[in-house]
């Protein structure tokens, strides 16, 4: 039986958390298969902005994933293991979906690899837009340990 603090399913959530930059980029790459998908659905035509939607909604469902596997797989330890095996479904389950939606018809190849050019821009933008790291204050620096004296010159 569980209690009130101790839900019955535990979330991994709290175990694997994204941090704030990898979280940056994903929103970057999303932000970016968006506008891609814009320009081609009013510079071509539906069919082909459909197919830079898709492949952008690849490029961050795969970066997404990819972030959750490498923080699983570094956890290290059994569940390492499994995320890994995660990750190679993953690479099956991207090129299965890729596959798919070109044996359709609905879509060119061309269409989803511009789309999925989404994931280096995105990336790269994210890069430059991630959060600070925040330095340490002189109390926090103090108390972790460090007790050497500070000048402020010579």
């Amino acid at each position: 039986m569980t209690t009130p603090e101790q839900p019955l399913f535990p979330s991994t959530r709290a175990a694997i958390p994204l941090d704030a930059a990898m979280l940056v980029s994903i929103a970057c790459v999303a932000a970016f298969s968006a506008v891609f998908a814009l320009i081609a659905a009013i510079g071509f035509d539906w069919a082909a902005g459909l197919g830079v939607a898709l492949g952008g909604m690849l490029a961050t469902a795969n970066l997404w994933f990819f972030a959750l596997v490498v923080r699983g797989v570094l956890g290290g330890g059994t569940r390492g293991r499994l995320w890994a095996i995660g990750g190679a479904l993953k690479f099956l389950g991207l090129f299965g979906g890729a596959w798919l939606l070109m044996k359709s018809g609905y879509v060119s190849a061309l269409a989803l690899a511009v789309g999925y050019t989404a994931m280096p821009a995105g990336i790269t933008v994210g890069t430059f837009l991630r959060p600070k790291e925040s330095e340490p204050t002189d109390a926090e620096a103090s108390s972790s340990g460090d007790d050497r004296e500070r000048s402020d010159g010579p």
